[in-house]
């Protein structure tokens, strides 16, 4: 609807500008009755909501299957069908792989690796599996040209350039740069605060809040000398080069590493671990190839799709939304394991991995973090999202469905029963009402 422009004294429509996120709810309350007085300046007539989330904008509306799930009841193939018009169903071999990149680790040319059950082993194309290690690092010493160590217990390796204030500093601190390290530091030890930004807010808050818990701090939110101390015992751990043996070296790439371990049913830190120059590790199911680039050095991780969904789909949806609804929200959550299926399977992006794990191809966070070799873990994976992937039914064979791209002219039948009418709305409305608050997380 067009607004006709009026002066600031006489304008009698309320515009309501706002950037909304992934994550946050709007709820807008009805207006007030219209004043009998005709010439009121008071008078509400609308609300223009202008702005984006921050997604990339394709695929499905997490919230809104989250809606069609738990308030209309909807199935998970009506949810598909409703989001993905002009596709139909695959199925894929359960067994299948897939490759993917682990950017945070691009460009580097020292990696290590850790596993708490002593069973990592290296390879290469000149060498064979080695017995197992707690821990291996990997130096490219020259142009595809590797160093190989080994440790007796689990370590990671770099120098972190990582520093934290004292304190005090908390909710609404000016000392933005004290801040920024702050939030530096969560964000390197796994407790995002949700970007480095400067601004000490109720995210930084929280993300503070979790790092004193899972260090037996006191829970208070403010970042003091305890808190400081404790990171600088993580920083610490992290930059130790002590330990390491050398077992190779002139090895030709790619490095791969392997795990005695199974892969699916592994407890998410019991799988190989990657550390990050924080000391931080991240654990990921499969196996781990290390390789050299002209464009810089790469990590990717190979892995059978069915794992690499668990790692996916707690990070695109929440897990906790299967619980709503009496069960009802599993459908939304099955439904993600589709799409996220389909969408993996369908890139090849580059020569040496099929996707990546950012937005730019389809999150993913692996198995577990850890804040530190001694830490213990924090799995990513969730028994609600596990359970959406192994519920969507396989369709021949052991396959299980995937979304597959068709073009609309040759559209697919319904994958379902016509959805209930809910599905009919009013013109230029969306799909999910942005005055529905959002669920919990």
């Amino acid at each position: 609807m067009h607004l006709p422009r009026r002066t600031p004294r006489r304008r009698r429509a309320i515009l309501l500008s706002a950037a909304i996120a992934a994550g946050s709810s709007l709820v807008v309350a009805p207006a007030a009755p219209a004043s009998a007085n005709p010439n009121s300046t008071s008078d509400v007539i609308a609300y223009l909501v202008e702005g984006t989330g921050d997604g990339h904008g394709r695929g499905m509306s997490q919230w809104g299957a989250y809606g069609w799930a738990v308030d209309q009841g909807w199935s998970w193939e009506q949810i598909l069908d409703h989001y993905y018009g002009g596709t139909e169903l695959g199925s894929v071999d359960a067994a299948r792989r897939i490759t993917v990149r682990l950017t945070e680790w691009d460009g580097s040319s020292v990696f290590g690796v850790v596993s708490t059950t002593s069973s990592a082993r290296w390879s290469s194309p000149a060498h064979s599996a080695s017995t197992a290690h707690p821990a291996v690092r990997i130096v490219e010493a020259a142009p595809n040209s590797f160093t190989i160590s080994v440790a007796s217990a689990p370590q990671c390796i770099g120098a972190s350039t990582l520093t934290v204030p004292d304190g005090p500093v908390s909710v609404g601190s000016t000392a933005e740069e004290e801040v920024e390290r702050i939030q530096t530091f969560l964000t390197a030890v796994g407790f995002d605060p949700r970007g480095i930004d400067g601004d000490y807010g109720p995210l930084t808050e929280s993300a503070v809040r979790a790092f004193q818990i899972a260090n037996g701090l006191p829970t208070d939110g403010v970042w003091d000398i305890d808190d400081a101390t404790a990171a600088r015992v993580i920083i610490g751990n992290s930059t130790s080069d002590e330990g390491w043996t050398e077992v190779a070296s002139g090895v030709p790439g790619p490095v791969v590493v392997s795990t005695d371990v199974d892969e699916s049913s592994a407890a998410p830190g019991d799988v190989l671990g990657l550390c990050e120059a924080s000391g931080r590790i991240v654990h990921y199911r499969g196996t781990l190839r290390f390789l050299h680039n002209d464009v810089g050095n790469r990590v990717v991780n190979d892995v059978s799709v069915e794992n690499y969904l668990r790692g996916v789909v707690p990070r695109e949806v929440s897990p906790s939304w299967g619980d709503r609804g009496d069960g009802r929200g599993m459908n939304a959550l099955r439904a993600q394991a589709v799409a996220a299926r389909g969408y993996g399977l369908e890139q090849s992006r580059y020569v040496y991995a099929q996707t990546c794990d950012t937005m730019a191809c389809q999150v993913y966070g692996g198995s577990a973090t850890r804040a530190n070799v001694g830490a213990g873990a924090q799995s990513v994976e969730a028994s609600q999202t596990d359970r959406a992937i192994a519920d969507t039914p396989a369709e021949c064979g052991s396959g299980r469905p995937a979304i597959r791209m068709a073009s609309p002219r040759a559209r697919s039948p319904p994958l379902s029963s016509p959805p209930p009418t809910v599905r009919k709305r009013p013109a230029g409305h969306s799909r999910a009402s942005l005055t529905r608050p959002m669920p919990p997380p």
